[in-house]
């Protein structure tokens, strides 16, 4: 642990073991950073998405409820 920040292996488990999201534990630890999810890294996520969650996910951000 370096200076109160879990290691990356621990936050892991920890979001798993809560059923929370594993990417948000990492940018607010500063293992990862939003530099590192446009490097590339977003694409992949995006990629893997159901189709289901990325349509409900535009009808959000378009306006919908």
């Amino acid at each position: 642990m370096r200076h109160g920040v879990l290691e990356p292996n621990e936050l892991l488990a920890l979001a798993r073991a809560y059923k929370a999201d594993p990417i948000q534990g990492l940018l607010a630890s500063g293992w990862l950073s939003m530099e590192d999810l446009k490097n590339g890294g977003m694409t992949y996520i995006i990629s893997c998405a159901p189709t289901r969650m990325l349509v409900n996910e535009l009808y959000k951000r378009l306006g919908g409820q």
